[in-house]
């Protein structure tokens, strides 16, 4: 599993994520900003926190969700 870095935590992204990612063009950035920039959405589907975030790229802005499986261990 990959790890990257936001909001002074270690979040540990699921082959799912990394899988997501690949195929809808997610750089690893973008969900660092969503991260550090968007206001979770608390304990939604399955106790599940959510961070959504528009990005903007090139003049274009693209809506990212972050879903945060157990903030405690912080898995996405």
């Amino acid at each position: 599993m990959s790890e990257i870095e936001a909001n002074g935590r270690t979040y540990r992204l699921t082959v799912h994520a990394l899988d997501n990612m690949v195929k809808r063009y997610i750089p690893e950035d973008w969900v660092v900003e969503a991260l550090e920039n968007a206001v979770p959405i608390p304990q939604g589907f399955k106790n599940r926190d959510r961070y959504d975030y528009d990005i903007e790229s090139d003049g274009e802005f693209y809506p990212i969700r972050v879903i945060v499986k157990d903030e405690s261990q912080s898995w996405i």
